[in-house]
């Protein structure tokens, strides 16, 4: 369980930090306020992630939720960006097989028992 909250902690702040410096470096450009706003949107996305990370670490049910959500977000982005060549097929493929199994351990039994079950 605390396998999966340290991942979700280092991945949210690993996209903090370069979610910052996409933002910084859009802003001293003078990049179009779409590539602004989705380095925004990347910096919340890891936020969350971070503090969904922490939740789950301290059995908070939020926490699995958010984790879960984080994760199906970062997949529908990862697909999305592979359909515009935004990424290459190996980075996709290795950020939706890491989501995809994050998922599997958050859905099972020891996190679901960890945040409290069906209460």
């Amino acid at each position: 369980m605390w396998v999966v909250s340290l991942l979700l902690v280092a991945y949210g702040l690993l996209g903090t930090l370069l979610g910052a410096m996409l933002l910084e470096d859009a802003i001293s450009h003078g990049e179009e306020d779409v590539v602004i706003l989705m380095a925004v949107i990347s910096l919340l996305l890891s936020a969350a992630q971070v503090t969904s990370g922490i939740g789950l670490f301290f059995g908070a049910r939020w926490g699995r939720t958010g984790a879960l959500t984080v994760c199906g977000i970062n997949v529908l982005a990862v697909a999305v960006a592979a359909a515009n060549d935004g990424v290459g097929t190996a980075p996709a493929w290795i950020a939706v097989a890491v989501n995809a199994v994050l998922v599997f351990v958050l859905l099972g039994e020891k996190i679901h028992g960890w945040t409290g079950g069906d209460k």
